[in-house]
């Protein structure tokens, strides 16, 4: 077992933007604080298959650009930030609401136990052995906003706890980022209400990137066509897709070409979007991907 040491906010390896966010209380530490850059993933517990994806090679290209990444060791958005992470060798943080002894979800102990293995660090605000409550995940959100470059939400209703943390982001002045998710969806209209709020959109591992100040040239779309195999496109995403690699770049021009209703082609190019399929230049909707990928 990793014994769990103190780390005042005096201590060298404390989170130095935790401490310039004016944050002090003592952090309850097993394993490796990493001293990379980090940024924080939020979201629901009860996420999509599609977000849970976009999350894991998000959080495998954070990784991969040497970006530690946070979030609070919760089912759904977080378990997918936190795997996504390993999946790559990068370091990754579990902030718990509990104490080590008494950790939630308790489903998730093989892989809060596999962060510690691999370098990365459990962090808490309470004792080992004090049970999971409501305000403790309030107060760990604002060590995830405090502790880290920039918030990103990947999937949340309205009303979700995670967006405690981007309001305590954007009270210690940090950057705030959201997914797009579609006007109808009530599974992402919390990012919907945060890009309202003035959060960066975020579609592309560039964008993510760029968000936290990590420099973003030359890095890849999140979904490469080497994943598409597990990218299953709806009807309506494979039709726009193709018209766009046909040269149609506007929802106008998308209709035309495949007569398909103007609602199914946002929707459609929402989810390419997001999916790193196809990119918004000046010019319009471009794809980054080329016919032979999805024939």
């Amino acid at each position: 077992m990793v014994d769990t040491r103190i780390v005042p906010s005096s201590d060298p390896t404390y989170p130095s933007l935790l401490r310039e966010a004016g944050e002090s209380k003592p952090l309850h530490v097993r394993g490796t604080l990493p001293r990379a850059p980090g940024v924080a993933i939020v979201g629901t517990r009860r996420a999509t298959v599609r977000a849970r994806a976009f999350t894991a090679e998000l959080a495998a290209g954070f990784a991969r650009a040497g970006v530690a990444v946070w979030s609070g060791g919760a089912h759904g958005i977080d378990t997918a930030a936190h795997e996504g992470a390993l999946a790559s060798g990068g370091a990754t943080v579990v902030v718990l609401g509990s104490g080590f002894e008494q950790p939630y979800p308790k489903e998730n102990i093989a892989l809060f136990r596999e962060v510690v293995a691999r370098g990365g660090a459990l962090v808490s605000l309470v004792a080992d052995d004090v049970a999971p409550r409501p305000q403790f995940f309030i107060e760990r959100n604002g060590v995830l906003a405090g502790a880290t470059r920039a918030t990103l939400v990947v999937e949340c209703p309205l009303k979700s706890g995670a967006r405690s943390a981007t309001a305590r982001a954007r009270a210690f002045g940090r950057p705030v980022g959201a997914v797009p998710h579609s006007p109808w969806s009530t599974e992402g209209a919390g990012c919907l209400a945060e890009l309202a709020l003035g959060a960066k959109l975020v579609a592309s591992l560039s964008a993510a990137l760029a968000l936290a100040g990590i420099d973003a040239s030359g890095t890849l779309p999140l979904f490469a066509p080497a994943s598409l195999a597990r990218t299953e496109l709806s009807e309506p995403e494979r039709t726009t897709l193709l018209a766009i690699l046909d040269g149609a770049s506007s929802v106008d021009s998308i209709c035309e070409h495949t007569q398909q209703s103007a609602a199914a082609v946002v929707s459609a190019a929402v989810s390419l979007l997001v999916a790193g399929l196809v990119r918004e230049t000046s010019m319009g909707f471009e794809a980054t991907v080329s016919r032979a990928a999805i024939a």
